[in-house]
């Protein structure tokens, strides 16, 4: 689904971000980028690191966070929340010129179906399958794309080791859901746009953040 040449399923989303971050990253030494919209949880996690929170949204706010022991850029393809829409592309050519550091996107709230960011020059794309990918709520699940050979190996030794695979069970049902994935997700992409365009039309509603309207700032 994320054209990639590997990937790794894991017990959790957020273990699969772990897993990719604790093997790029030696938190005494480097320097992580970080989208300042990122989830919560995303958040607690990195705060055993040296982080620096920047609007992705400004290629030269980017480029001024970066540090010569920068190793990773870390977003999200949408924000969760603000569902703000960021030039992936034009991210992952910024980064790659400037600094050594690696582009992980994660892509859950996009899905594969919209977006496939390691297409458009990203190094890795992590996936809480939980979410779109699953959509029964019967499943804990991550992945990690890439197509880096070296990070592959690097990536299941620590996966395998700190016992975070997933679950043949789990492997299943996700792989079961994900049959009907372009389905489910066009089909509440549809419900959200109607949804969207209603609430405008109503005076009590101040505010409508939705990317598909002209009115958002990323359309």
């Amino acid at each position: 689904m994320e054209k990639c040449k590997f990937a790794i399923a894991t017990d959790t989303g957020i273990n699969a971000a772990e897993i990719v971050l604790s093997g790029l990253v030696m938190a005494d030494r480097h320097h992580i980028v970080c989208a300042e919209d990122i989830s919560a949880t995303m958040k607690e996690y990195l705060m055993k690191f040296d982080v620096t929170y920047v609007d992705m949204g400004s290629i030269e706010k980017l480029e001024g966070a970066l540090r010569i022991n920068t190793k990773v850029v870390l977003m999200d393809s949408i924000s969760f929340l603000t569902l703000k829409c960021y030039n992936v592309a034009a991210i992952a050519d910024m980064v790659h010129q400037k600094s050594k550091a690696k582009l992980v996107v994660d892509n859950t709230f996009f899905t594969p179906v919209f977006l496939n960011p390691l297409t458009l020059g990203a190094d890795i794309v992590i996936h809480c399958v939980t979410k779109y990918i699953s959509g029964l709520a019967d499943v804990s699940a991550g992945a990690i794309c890439l197509n880096d050979p070296l990070d592959y190996d690097n990536f299941s030794e620590k996966t395998n080791a700190a016992g975070h695979y997933l679950t043949a069970i789990c492997a299943f049902l996700a792989t079961q859901s994900a049959l009907t994935m372009e389905l489910r997700v066009k089909q509440a992409a549809t419900s959200a746009a109607a949804i969207a365009e209603y609430l405008c039309t109503r005076w009590k509603v101040t505010s409508v953040i939705y990317p598909g309207l002209f009115v958002h700032p990323d359309y």
